[in-house]
């Protein structure tokens, strides 16, 4: 109940967020329009007033109709469906990731990101997903799938594993030193982290730096790897396999998404 209200919350205020800006669009398209028709009838009034007459009785057009029509068009362009976030699934195909488990971690991987993807998309974000089966891919397909695509992010989504049983915890992975998106990166990293970490139930290790992942490093905009979790642990194994939890996780994560979106797209 208290992940329903914080989720409801955060609509909310994305939807009064939008709002506003939408209002404040069509404020300033009407300020430009009238100070640019004042100044034009006060050089050539009559004239003016002579070919809007025969204009309007020739289309139908009126002058609020323009006004209404450039704020519907500055409205589209505010729309948070602009911005583009592709979803990788770690692995796939002949290549089945960790194979601590079953499903394997390919599977969870895929789950997880249509989860993602779901939620993203009732946001009215648009998704593009690197694959939506089992399918393999080249790790230069996962990057040039968010380069082609001019993406304001993508998210990579993997599960972890380790010698000991005993670690357990969510890692969100970027790469600072590239040349393109290192900066923007660490920013989506470290706000995906705090979403995530506003829920106590949730294990967070941290965020980390990391320059050896070819996905993150080749693509030009913000990446971050996101290991859900340790499938090495036994408790934390048992979540990554239920919907309810990886539902959850996704949630805190699409929230993370929309803030950095919000502030830095």
């Amino acid at each position: 109940m208290e992940y329903e209200n914080k989720r409801e919350a955060m609509r909310r205020r994305r939807r009064n967020k939008i709002m506003q800006q939408l209002a404040r669009s069509a404020v300033k398209i009407l300020a430009v329009f009238l100070a640019g028709f004042i100044a034009g009838s006060l050089v050539t009034g009559s004239r003016i007033r002579k070919e809007q007459a025969v204009s309007r009785s020739q289309t139908g057009t009126t002058v609020s109709d323009k006004v209404i029509s450039a704020g519907e068009d500055e409205m589209v362009q505010s729309a948070p469906s602009s911005w583009v976030v592709v979803i990788d699934p770690g692995h796939g195909g002949i290549d089945p990731g960790s194979l601590e488990s079953e499903p394997y971690e390919k599977d969870i991987n895929l789950e997880m990101a249509q989860k993602l993807q779901d939620i993203l998309e009732e946001e009215g974000i648009r998704v593009i997903m690197t694959r939506t089966g089992d399918e393999s891919l080249s790790l230069a397909d996962r990057s040039n799938t968010a380069n082609n695509a001019n993406a304001d992010l993508l998210i990579s989504i993997h599960q972890n594993s380790y010698d000991s049983s005993d670690v357990s915890g969510i890692e969100f992975i970027y790469n600072p030193y590239k040349d393109e998106g290192g900066d923007e990166s660490e920013e989506l990293a470290q706000i995906l982290e705090a979403a995530v970490s506003a829920d106590s139930s949730m294990k967070v290790r941290g965020t980390i730096a990391n320059d050896d992942l070819k996905v993150l490093r080749t693509t030009e905009t913000a990446a971050v790897l996101i290991e859900a979790g340790y499938l090495t642990n036994p408790s934390e194994l048992n979540k990554l396999l239920s919907d309810s939890y990886q539902e959850k996780l996704m949630g805190y994560v699409a929230d993370g998404i929309m803030e950095y979106l919000e502030e830095y797209c």
